[in-house]
């Protein structure tokens, strides 16, 4: 079965001229959805690598909801690869914070550029959709307490070493949309985060913890990719 590269976008005509200008019938499958609740049902009901289109805004005075699809994709489909593409440019580090893989500003006068450029990403990025199963190369363990919290731009910094007893400490900051329980993590909260890395990918892996893992031992991580204590992506 063929990958289905999925347009949210509320003009779904021009989104299937879109598609039928990038020339990727004979590699792809297309789906049109115009809004919100239209994803949601999509999600539910499919289990299939997909490729995500969007346009943040879906509908007169509707900018955000774009925005609401991006993170109801990233937290049902933690795999998928989403593509944004708005004339909205000022939106672009609200995309990325809700889970975007790339982010695009659309404009009249670059249509044509855009779809050879498009089209071009389009091409590796099924390459990556259908490698998924490929072995992790690299895998890095982060011992973590959750430092600060801003819900409004989706994010978390973490202060971080590379082992619990580190006198070294630097800042990471991940999307909300990484984690699997986002509403149980707050100010203080110990984590690990492994980070697995293969050529043109990363995933973050979290596990919560009732244990301050500053000044302990690290106990019980091998073979954490497996467990369902993960969310992963």
């Amino acid at each position: 079965m063929k990958p289905k590269l999925v347009f949210v976008e509320d003009e779904v005509d021009m989104a299937k001229n879109f598609f039928k200008r990038l020339g990727l019938k004979n590699i792809m499958q297309s789906v049109y959805l115009q809004n919100l609740e239209q994803m949601k049902q999509l999600l539910q009901n499919h289990h299939a690598k997909c490729m995500y289109w969007v346009d943040i805004n879906l509908g007169r005075g509707r900018l955000n909801e774009g925005i609401e699809v991006i993170k109801t994709i990233r937290d049902r489909e933690p795999d998928a690869l989403i593509i944004v593409y708005t004339a909205y440019s000022s939106k672009k580090e609200d995309c990325y914070a809700a889970g975007a893989n790339y982010f695009f500003r659309k404009h009249p006068t670059s249509y044509l550029n855009d779809i050879a450029k498009l089209r071009d990403m389009i091409i590796v990025l099924l390459g990556l959709l259908n490698q998924k199963e490929v072995t992790w190369e690299k895998s890095t363990t982060l011992f973590c307490e959750v430092s600060k919290i801003e819900k409004e731009r989706n994010l978390a910094h973490l202060n971080c070493k590379n082992s619990p007893s580190s006198e070294e400490e630097f800042e990471k900051v991940f999307s909300l949309s990484h984690f699997k329980d986002k509403e149980k993590l707050f100010i203080e909260k110990s984590i690990i985060v492994r980070i697995l890395e293969r050529p043109g990918e990363v995933r973050f892996l979290f596990k919560g913890s009732d244990e301050n893992f500053f000044g302990k031992d690290e106990e019980n991580i091998n073979d954490l990719e497996n467990s369902s204590l993960f969310k992963k992506l």
